[in-house]
């Protein structure tokens, strides 16, 4: 059977049932709408669960699961207005659903980390439908799974010098580097965070000027060693 993937918008196309016993409720997060929609179709197409509300921001997301006390959460890695799962976990956990999350791209950045904070499902936002459903199946019987889309494929090993130090950072200016490593343009962070374009410009000079790196190649580089590094994916020298 063709593998169907998580795209922005999904074609049909046959799904499994991934729990026949009772229908699972389901609360989804993700900072794109048309990813959100997408999901809720493949979603939709199992008798097997009922997606009883979404969100993209944490304070929304964080009053559905208040509302709905839902079997399962199934969230992107970052939310809009600044909050993504490892910054969220601690709340999340106030309202104990079983948690899977969808990782940006095809590497596995943050999955120790993720596994440490209780989170049972880690996946993709690229794997395929059928790798989100056994995984769905898994963590609802109390078990964890990871895609082995995530640990099969490559990801950059850049090794940069330990003086770019994450610690030298605000709070604010952390999530603006994390979201960098992350690749995402000026344009995006502000979206995400709910602040304009030139005060992302205005913190990312400020990270320039404290881990004392002179241009935007080199930036680009350290935020992402800085991902890495959280990740525990690659060693510093």
């Amino acid at each position: 059977m063709r593998a169907h993937h998580l795209p922005n918008s999904v074609k049909s196309g046959p799904i499994v049932e991934f729990c026949a016993a009772r229908t699972v409720r389901i609360v989804l997060a993700d900072h794109e709408p048309f990813f959100l929609q997408g999901l809720r179709s493949v979603l939709e197409k199992s008798r097997s669960s009922e997606v009883v509300g979404q969100a993209l921001a944490g304070r929304e997301l964080l009053a559905l699961l208040a509302a709905n006390k839902p079997d399962l959460l199934i969230l992107g890695f970052v939310l809009q207005c600044g909050r993504d799962v490892l910054a969220l976990v601690p709340d999340l956990r106030q309202h104990l659903p079983q948690m899977i999350v969808l990782l940006p791209g095809s590497s596995a950045l943050f999955t120790s980390r993720l596994v440490g904070a209780g989170i049972g499902g880690i996946l993709s936002r690229q794997s395929p439908v059928e790798s989100l459903l056994l995984a769905m199946k898994k963590v609802l019987a109390g078990e964890n799974y990871i895609d082995p889309y995530l640990s099969n494929a490559a990801s950059p090993a850049e090794i940069l010098p330990a003086k770019f130090s994450s610690s030298l950072l605000s709070a604010r200016e952390r999530e603006i580097y994390r979201l960098l490593g992350l690749e995402k343009t000026r344009a995006e962070i502000a979206g995400l965070l709910c602040i304009s374009p030139k005060t992302v410009e205005s913190h990312r000079e400020n990270i320039k000027s404290k881990l004392q790196i002179t241009s935007v190649r080199e930036l680009a580089l350290a935020a992402r060693s800085y991902v890495s590094r959280e990740s525990g994916e690659v060693r510093v020298l």
